[in-house]
């Protein structure tokens, strides 16, 4: 009720597909706490999480099995730093991370299995600059993976780049690439690691007026992460954008995209990856299934 925001949740069973009623509501977070900047993450046995910040503190909630009760929130940090992007990722073992950003400092917290969070650590602080966007991922050996864009002067001026880090199960240390400098302001838009020792970045790309949607590759060891090549979708007279990527337990992926020729009209394309050959598939339209026209990644609707 007027300026304090709840968590509510509910809950689809697969064995119905249908929505609990939302009224009267399941309220997660405490009444009286104005929480905001929710995320959450499910897996694949019905177990979910849910992260939110009331002031600067950052609150967890978690659900253990399609009907279990929901768990006593608990505060993960609290910090007297602006508490920005925030992000979390659950596999099917139940190991967690979760990240935020505190100013131009990146933190993150995971835990194993069922066991309790442990104390957030710094993944990176960057000094007179700013991280903007920031997603988690956990892959199914219970690696924790942290992407964000970052603000930094180049030869290209000062722009977004990306980066990627990597911290193996059951290890304290944060291993980081190098940034990922894709030309021209770059932030993140999604992130997948579902295959163990590889990764995928969904990336917005703009230059000037143009935009485009991009997808970089990462394999990855316990000592380094290495970016690969980059694709980027959209033909001449096309902006594309908000690119989503997922994996698969080999690492194969599939992007979804918006793409548009007259910022009015936008149609969703998809695209496959074989991590096999480093491979995308032509893109297709998701309303009609159809291919490239004129050997373009895109093509338009007749009326």
């Amino acid at each position: 009720s007027g300026s304090i925001s709840r968590v509510a949740v509910a809950t689809r069973p697969a064995s119905t597909k249908a929505w609990t009623s939302p009224a009267p509501p399941h309220f997660v977070s405490k009444a009286g706490q104005n929480a905001v900047g929710l995320v959450s993450a499910g897996n694949a046995k019905g177990d979910a999480i849910a992260v939110w910040r009331v002031g600067g503190t950052v609150k967890e909630s978690h659900r253990q099995g399609i009907s279990g009760p929901w768990s006593e929130p608990v505060s993960l940090r609290t910090t007297t730093q602006t508490i920005g992007s925030m992000s979390v990722a659950l596999n099917d073992k139940r190991d967690a991370v979760v990240t935020w950003t505190e100013g131009t400092t990146i933190k993150a917290t995971s835990r194993d299995g069922v066991s309790p969070f442990i104390a957030p650590v710094t993944v990176t602080t960057v000094a007179t600059t700013r991280i903007e966007h920031v997603f988690a991922g956990i892959d199914v050996e219970g690696n924790s993976h942290v992407a964000w864009d970052q603000l930094q002067s180049g030869s290209k001026g000062t722009v977004m780049g990306v980066y990627l880090a990597r911290r193996p199960a059951l290890s304290t240390k944060w291993i980081r690439s190098s940034r990922t400098d894709l030309g021209f302001d770059t932030r993140i838009t999604s992130l997948a690691v579902r295959g163990t020792g590889n990764a995928l970045m969904g990336t917005q790309q703009r230059n000037g007026t143009s935009m485009k949607a991009v997808v970089v590759p990462y394999t990855m060891t316990d000592t380094a992460i290495t970016p690969g090549a980059a694709r980027q979708f959209g033909g001449p007279g096309f902006a594309t954008s908000n690119p989503v990527v997922a994996t698969n337990s080999k690492g194969d992926g599939v992007i979804g995209y918006l793409s548009t020729a007259d910022q009015k009209t936008y149609e969703v394309r998809l695209s496959s990856y074989a991590i096999a050959s480093d491979t995308w598939t032509s893109p297709r339209c998701r309303r009609c299934d159809r291919v490239s026209v004129n050997g373009l990644p895109d093509h338009s609707h007749a009326p």
